[in-house]
């Protein structure tokens, strides 16, 4: 295999270009911006390329002009490389769930035979690139949609972490809902066995993991911290007390987030794209046919998963 990566700097990326190098795979990584046409197209990067993992996205942008030059534009670009070869190399896309949608029951995971709903400027941009890998003439591909993603290198679950180390700590999103959470090594070996199988070719996938409701989230997080802090366990085990958010106020700072986005440019915490993702209940998806088609299966637990998390965090000095 000789891999063609894009957002290898990124979280998930990074993970899967180590993870490719350590079974001998030659890597190739595209970086933003392409070049114009042909040069991308007739670029030595492309010589003898099996496979393309797309990983390069924005999830958060001012707004959706934004979302569709780096999710749309970016993967009709590629797209066209790919295309542009002797041997076009098998496509993996790595979307989302919001692309799909949410669950439609606490107790009913996403499946491939759901009717898609995308959520959000977010999920709509990257079901708008699925098409377009679908409608691509020619190529072999295969679409794979994550659920939440954490593990070392994430920057999004470190907020969690580090609210949970306060007396305090804020939460916006209602402690009953639920979502799927997949470790990163999970989804990396998930993209790698779809590359290699052919089952996989010309197929969406979600992708399963533990499915958790955000307040026994919070609990687990603060076990993590607990299982990896220095000290004593009298020294460690101080409960962070919850302050839920109340909902207007989310509201009103994600009205105020979009609209300093709209005039800066730049992206805000807070954004009612942001809101109206955080409002599905249920961010579950099923893992059940990709396990069916290849014999792929999570396998890092999510006491396990967050504790070698919590521990990375600290050894890097994040924490």
């Amino acid at each position: 295999m000789i891999a063609l990566v894009t957002g290898a700097s990124g979280f998930i990326g990074s993970h899967l270009v180590d993870r490719l190098r350590a079974g001998g795979t030659e890597v190739r990584v595209v970086t933003r911006p392409l070049p114009p046409p042909p040069a991308f197209e007739q670029s030595p990067l492309w010589e003898g390329v099996t496979h393309v993992f797309h990983l390069a996205a924005r999830t958060r942008a001012p707004d959706a002009a934004a979302f569709h030059a780096a999710n749309v534009q970016y993967t009709a670009r590629l797209l066209a490389g790919a295309r542009a070869q002797r041997q076009m190399p098998h496509v993996v896309f790595v979307s989302s769930l919001a692309a799909g949608g949410g669950a439609a029951g606490p107790t009913r995971p996403r499946t491939e035979a759901d009717t898609d709903a995308p959520v959000g400027v977010y999920g709509r941009s990257k079901h708008a690139a699925e098409q377009l890998v679908r409608q691509c003439e020619g190529i072999r591909w295969t679409i794979v949609r994550p659920p939440a993603v954490y593990g070392p290198r994430d920057r999004d679950f470190l907020a969690l972490f580090r609210q949970l180390r306060w007396p305090l700590h804020l939460r916006v999103t209602p402690g009953w809902h639920a979502l799927t959470l997949a470790h990163v090594d999970d989804v990396v070996s998930a993209l790698v066995t779809v590359a290699q199988h052919p089952a996989a070719v010309g197929r969406v996938y979600g992708l399963g993991g533990a499915d958790c409701r955000w307040d026994a989230l919070y609990e687990a997080v603060q076990r993590a911290l607990w299982a990896t802090a220095p000290g004593t366990p009298a020294d460690v085990r101080r409960r962070s007390r919850l302050v839920q958010v109340p909902d207007v106020l989310v509201t009103g700072a994600a009205h105020v987030g979009g609209l300093w986005g709209r005039v800066t440019g730049r992206v805000p915490l807070a954004s009612p794209d942001k809101v109206l993702l955080g409002r599905m209940p249920w961010w579950l998806s099923s893992g059940e046919q990709l396990a069916h088609d290849t014999g792929w299966r999570p396998i890092v637990g999510l006491d396990d998963g967050l504790r070698a998390t919590a521990a990375w965090y600290r050894t890097q000095g994040w924490l």
